[in-house]
Order: C-alpha cells, then structure tokens, then sequence
C-alpha cells in the first residue's frame, strides 16, 4: 500500500489530544511578554466575534498598555481591550491590583479618563468594593461634578448587576454596604472639593434606600457649607440636619440588622433586665405574639452560623430549665438565668449589632450588662460605641460619651496590669533577682549642657510633639526647615526618612511638612528635586504637568535615598505647594518672552480655563473650588520682581490688577515689592499714593472692634503695614537722590511703628545712609 517510501507528502500534525486553539495561544503569547502580536490577534478574535477565557495574564497587558510612549488617548481603548479579560471576582477572589494602582494612581501624569474606565470595569468584574476609595476621590476632587455624580451612579449599577449574576444570597446586605462605603466617598470627596450642590445629591433618602451615611460626614458637609457663609446653601443645611437625624439611621439599621443578631440582641436585653427595651426590638420579628424564646429559637436553627452553634445550646438549655413563659410581655419582668458559659460573647455579639445599626440607647442599656460580662477585656465595643455617640454631635449624649471614656480608660489600665502580672509570673529571673539597688544612687543628676548632636536630638524631638500636636502653637513648618538644614550639614541622613515616615501618616501633617522639604529645595537651587517631590507626593492639578514632565526628562537624574519618596497614595495638592512650583518655573526660565507666557499660564490654571498646548500628552488637571482660585498672592511675588525688569514698571502694576480680577488679595509683600519698584525708579507720585492707602487700609483695621475685626469678610483685604514696607521706600527714594521724600516718609515710619520696630538694626543703619545722604545734598 506505500509503495512511495519517501516523506514529501507527509506533514507534522499536533495530535487531536492536545488542540491549541486561537484563544490558547493569545494567551501564551501574553505571558511571554510579547504584546504587539498579542494585540494583532486580539484585534483578530474581536472581529469574528470569538468568546476569549478569562485570565490573569491579560492584566500584564494592560498595564503595559497604560506605561507605553503612546498618546493617552490611544491608551484608553487598548487598556479597555486587555482589562475587560481579566477574571472576575468569583473567579479570582483574591485577585490584587498593585501594579495597576502603582500605574494609575502614584505616576506623575493622572488620566482621569483612564481612572474612569478602570473603576468601571472592576465594577463589572466584582472589584469595586476595593478599588473604588481611590477611583471614587480623584474623579469627584477634580472631575467635573455632573460627570462625577454620573460615574458614582454608573458604578453602584454595575456592581448590583454583578451581584445580580452570581445569584448572591447577600445581594441586598452587599449591594447597601458597598452603596453605603462608595456614596459616602463621594460626598466626602464632593465636599472637600466644593461642589456642596452635588454632594447633597447624593445623600440617600432613608425611607426609600437600605443604607445610610455616618453622621461625621453629615456634619462635615455642614461646616463646610457654613464658612462659606453664602445664603444660598441654607435650604441644603436645613436638609442635611434632617437627614442626619439618629433616629432616621436608626430605622434605617433596624430594616437592614439580621434577624439572627437582632434574636441575640433581644434575648441580652431581656437576661439584663431591659425589658422594655426588649419588647421595642422583638416586635419587629414577624410572629412575636408567641413565646419569646421560642420564637428566637426557631429564627436561629436555621440561620445560626458555625461560630454561633453555642447559642443554640443555652437556648434550648433555657427552654428545658424553664416553663413557657406567658406571652404578654407585663409578666416578663423576671430575668431569666441563662447559662453563663458563653455570657461575653452573645454580649459581644448583641452590642456590636445594636451600634451598626444605631441603636445607641439600647446599646447604652446593655452596656453595664456588657462590662460585668467583658471578662478578656475587650475594648474594641467601646471604641466602636465611643465613635458613633461623638459622631451624633448631640448634647443629649455627652454625659453617656464622658462615661463611655471613662471605661475604655478602665478597661486599657485592667488590660496593661494583667498583660504587666503576666509577664511578670514567666519571667525565671526574678526568682533569682539581687536585692534592689539603694535609693541614693538614684538621686537626680546635675543638668548637662547640651553638645550640638544633643540640640538636634531635642529639636527632633520637639517637631514630633509639634506634629502630633493637632492645634501646634508654633510655625512648625520654619522648625522643619531649619531642623533639616541643620542637620544634613552635620553629615547625618538617618533621621530624615524617619521623621518623613512618621509625618506621612496623616494628611494635614504630611502636606505641611512636604511643604517644607520642598521649601528646602528651592532655598539650595535643587529646582528638579522640588519638581520631583511634588510629582511623587501630589496629584498635578493647578500647575503646568506637561512642562513639569518636559524638565524632569531633560534634567541629569540624580540619586539620593534620603530625599526619595514612596508614597502609598498622593494628596491633594494645596495652593502654597502650587506657589512653589511656579516659582520654580520661574526659575528655570532664562528667556524674558517664555517669563511673559509662564505668566499667564499661571493665570489660566487661576480661571479653570486651561487648554492644551500642542505636544501635550496629558491633559491637565484643574484644583477645585475649595482651593479658592487656585493660587495664592505669594506666587505673584516673583512674577512682579522679574517682569519689572524685564517689561518695566507698568507690568508690576498690571500684575496687581490681575489679583484683583482673580479675588486675590495683594498682601503687603506684594505691595511692598511695587512700592519699592516705584521708589528706586523716582516716582515720588505713585510711591507717596501706595502709601497711603496702605496707612489707611491699617488705621480702619486697628479701630475696628476686635470681634469685627476677626469676623469680617474684609479682614483679610486689609494689609498690615510693616518695617519692610516703609525700608524699602525709604531706600529706593535714597538711591535714586529723592531725600527730602525719603525724609517725610522715614517721619511717617516712627508715627507709626512701634519702638522696638524702629530700634532694630535695620532701621538704625536706614538712619545713618539717609543722615549721610542729607549732609552731602545740603553740601551740594
């Protein structure tokens, strides 16, 4: 039959046991990294409508995706393509996003559009229940409001439809805790961004919805609506505080407590003597007419979980060592003993659910029953309760808050002594201890005077007390810098990266003392480190991100450890951190033209109108409302110095007009730096009318009242005159021959600063140059 013995008709075959199918070796190709090919054969297998398996491996891609050279706008559809396979959260429950988190979150260049569709999809995919406190608060912090709120919605919907599909027992306990954790995020977020109209959107209306929001950020919404002390936000005020209300979460928490613990709660009251408070709780279990005991205990045989098989025993151990009680509640007013074998748990159990759902009364009725019964003294239930009473900000609950405390205190000493005795009994060497050492030798030494390590030492010290200090009465941010300056020239490192780990632990602190670092920077000229910690630590909105970008590629990379960050996550970037940066621009900026367009670069981030250039790869990111207008009047002070020389003297007073038109109030650096201007070019005119509106603006201030003072909206348009001010003008008159302007100006000075402002070293050497300087005008 093969009468041809050769091979030329014959082809190598993959054996029908083994098929290797399209979608098989898409995946393949993926896990070696090769990405391209990937991507053609994707694009292959989206045409023909194949069904492409789930797996890890496409999120290699994706990420790859999002860190390539390509416009961002070409990053999007790919990412979207890639992410869209990865599996799904039933399929990979502990399936992490580290890496995509790394690439989305902590890069310097932000897409919002790109956080968009990542929140989206993971939602598809089960994860929005970890990714959405990041996803939520860039997009509602610096998204516009309407598409923020949308995006809020789209996600919740897409979580319910996942829930929907795995057919969840749980769907409505998961799908209002997750609404209850994201929406929450979002008014937060709204909030602190400043769009107040939006945030009281999305305040759920307890009748209709399964879920509520904590109290804390009820009232956070409040003051923030209130310091703006705008008219128009009282109605929104007036609709917080009644949805704020206890008592509405607290038949919001009711509808969602499981039956199972609301059976607990009930039986903990009852044993402890509650009985009213007991009959309240019970009668929201269908069927309470019977027999309260076994009535729960039908509702617990099938509902118990594991860890609860013990409460089934003392039920039906009650049941067996007791008559039927009578049904009417009037005759239950003898506690009934129950086994005390399991009291401390079922307490726990009991108080945990009443304080989830609000039910502070009851949960302050059961807790003396709680204390007796806290055996391990646990402190958690006190922490937990401590927390919801303070975050009701209602008076009614103040004695119950001081009490609360005054346990946890007790039950932390109880926990230390026992932990103290414990450790005590095991040590073997006390048993073989010496007898004590004589109190003489512990007599008080005499005070050592302190060697330069041990001043550093000490002022370490102090900035860590200052920075748990939530109120700190000192400029902290000046003994930052001075600590860090002092102590690098000592050649040390060590204590930098230590301190910065213990500032980085809260927001409030962590901005502050970035700020100094970067401070720091500037005053040494290590302009690309400045750029590189705000990149690293903040979200680049209000500054120019593309030219940030541009330089740090262009500049010499530099290595040092001590100044790096790793951050866990970026923050809000404030208007002093922005000021920093454009002064560093500033800087930077060699040519007198690209000076005039820096300028008003800065301007439109001020006005939220920024508009791409040509060549820019992401778009830039604007500061919200709450920042005011986005910059402060220290970021014009550079500005006015270096366009007056590069433009001349109306520029400087241009630049005054455009605060204004932006609500920015010039401070008296500002003007001090244009009346200086005027003075050393001999423009007595317009030097002598800066004055004097000056003078004026500080006499009303300091004949106002001092509650009006401190009160009135005008406050801060009010510049307080200083030694500065009056030395510069008295020096520019000097140096352009204006002596007898100098003179009237230096008469104005001592009528109107105090003596220990005239006797400082400035003014006494401003003294000798303007005596010097009319000796030799008279002689002339």
């Amino acid at each position: 039959m093969f009468e041809d013995s050769s091979t030329s008709d014959y082809t190598a075959t993959i054996p029908s046991s083994t098929p290797f199918t399209s979608t098989r070796a898409l995946q393949t190709i993926v896990a070696e990294g090769d990405y391209t090919l990937g991507r053609e054969i994707l694009d292959a297998l989206l045409e023909v409508g194949t069904t492409i398996p789930h797996s890890s491996v496409y999120q290699a891609a994706a990420l790859a995706a999002i860190q390539s050279n390509v416009p961002i706008d070409e990053q999007i559809p790919l990412f979207k393509k890639w992410f869209t396979l990865i599996p799904t959260a039933v399929e990979s429950p502990g399936h992490l996003f580290d890496d995509l988190n790394h690439s989305l979150f902590l890069r310097p260049a932000v897409s919002l559009d790109l956080i968009v569709e990542f929140g989206l999809i993971a939602a598809d995919k089960g994860f929005a229940p970890k990714v959405y406190r990041r996803v939520v608060d860039v997009v509602c912090m610096y998204g516009d409001p309407d598409r923020s709120v949308g995006f809020l919605h789209q996600m919740l919907q897409r979580h319910d439809s996942f829930l929907t599909s795995t057919s969840n027992r749980r769907f409505k306990t998961l799908s209002a805790s997750f609404r209850r954790l994201a929406v929450g995020q979002g008014v937060r977020s709204l909030t602190n961004a400043g769009w107040f109209d939006h945030a009281v959107q999305l305040i759920p209306d307890h009748p209709n919805t399964s879920y509520y929001l904590d109290p804390l950020t009820y009232t956070r919404l409040q003051h923030k609506m209130r310091t703006t002390a705008d008219p128009r936000y009282q109605p929104h005020i007036d609709f917080v505080a009644q949805h704020k209300s206890v008592e509405q979460l607290r038949i919001t928490g009711l509808s969602n407590m499981p039956k199972e613990d609301l059976a607990i709660a009930v039986i903990c009251l009852r044993e402890s003597g509650n009985i009213a408070h007991a009959a309240s709780l019970a009668r929201r279990l269908p069927g309470a007419g019977n027999d309260l005991e076994y009535l729960i205990l039908n509702y617990l045989r099938p509902r118990v979980r594991p860890r609860e098989q013990h409460v089934l025993k003392w039920m039906k151990h009650s049941l067996r060592m007791s008559n039927p009680w009578d049904s009417s509640w009037a005759n239950m007013t003898t506690p009934v003993q129950l086994p005390e074998e399991y009291a401390e748990e079922r307490c726990r159990v009991a108080m945990v659910a009443l304080i989830r759902a609000w039910c502070l009364k009851e949960a302050l009725a059961l807790l003396p029953f709680y204390y007796e019964h806290n055996w391990s003294l646990d402190q958690r239930v006190y922490v937990k309760l401590l927390a919801r009473l303070q975050g009701t900000a209602d008076p009614s609950f103040f004695a119950a808050i001081e009490h609360v405390q005054q346990l946890l205190d007790t039950a932390r000493r109880a926990s230390e002594e026992r932990k103290l005795l414990d450790t005590l009994a095991a040590d073997e060497w006390l048993e073989r201890a010496e007898p004590p050492v004589e109190l003489s030798v512990l007599t008080p030494t005499p005070p050592i005077e302190l060697t330069p390590e041990g001043r550093l030492a000490q002022q370490i010290r102090s900035i860590r007390r200052d920075l748990r200090n939530p109120n700190p009465q000192t400029p902290y941010p000046r003994a930052i810098i001075r600590f860090l300056e002092e102590y690098s020239a000592s050649g040390r490192t060590r204590a930098i990266p230590l301190l910065r780990k213990f500032a980085l632990r809260s927001s409030s602190i962590s901005s502050v003392y970035i700020l100094a670092e970067m401070v720091l920077h500037s005053h040494r000229g290590h302009h690309h480190r400045v750029i590189r910690t705000f990149l690293d630590c903040f979200y680049p909105a209000g500054v120019p991100l593309n030219d940030l970008i541009r330089i740090l590629r262009a500049a010499r990379s530099y290595h040092s450890k001590v100044w790096e960050y790793n951050p866990d996550r970026k923050r809000h970037p404030h208007t002093l951190h922005c000021a920093i940066i454009w002064r560093t621009l500033l800087r930077l900026t060699r040519d007198s033209s690209a000076v005039h367009e820096l300028y008003y670069k800065m301007l439109s981030s001020a006005n939220r109108t920024t508009i791409p250039a040509a060549g820019d790869s992401f778009p830039p990111l604007t500061l919200p409302p709450s920042r005011g207008p986005g910059l402060t009047a220290s970021a014009f002070t550079p500005f006015i110095r270096r366009m007056r020389v590069a433009f001349g003297m109306k520029s400087a007073a241009d630049i005054l007009k455009d605060m204004n038109k932006l609500g920015i109030t010039p401070t008296i650096v500002q003007l001090s730096e244009v009346a200086m201007a005027y003075s050393s070019s001999g423009d007595v005119k317009r030097t002598m009318t800066l004055l004097n509106h000056v003078e004026r603006a500080a006499i009303h201030k300091r004949t106002l009242p001092l509650v009006e003072a401190e009160t009135s909206p005008k406050r801060d348009l009010v510049p307080a005159v200083d030694g500065v001010f009056y030395g510069g003008v008295i020096r520019g008159f000097i140096l352009k021959g204006r002596i007898s302007a100098a003179r009237g100006v230096m008469e104005r000075a001592e009528r109107v600063l105090t003596e220990e402002e005239l006797k400082n070293e400035h003014f006494e050497s401003l003294r000798k140059d303007l005596t010097k300087a009319e000796l030799s005008w008279y002689r002339a």
